[in-house]
């Protein structure tokens, strides 16, 4: 642990950089997720990046959302 004075008159300890700490959130494993348009459970990655939801990913998978996207183009498309 690192002491940090940010005066002459206070002390405060906290860890300005833990390794252990560190290590673990570099290789955890973010846990399977599924998918709510077909149900499966995928890896983490199946999902797109969402940075509005908490988990900051989708909740539909790529191939799902893909199909999603391509169903609406085609709609949008046989309308024009």
């Amino acid at each position: 642990m690192t002491t940090f004075r940010p005066s002459a008159h206070a002390t405060v300890d906290f860890p300005l950089y833990d390794d252990e700490v560190a290590g673990e959130m570099v290789n955890a494993e973010p846990a399977p997720g599924r998918c709510y348009a077909c149900g499966a459970v995928k890896s983490y990655e199946a999902f797109a990046r969402d940075a509005s939801k908490p988990s900051g990913r989708k909740s539909v998978c790529r191939e799902c959302d893909s199909r999603r996207a391509l169903a609406y183009y085609h709609s949008k498309k046989a309308a024009a």
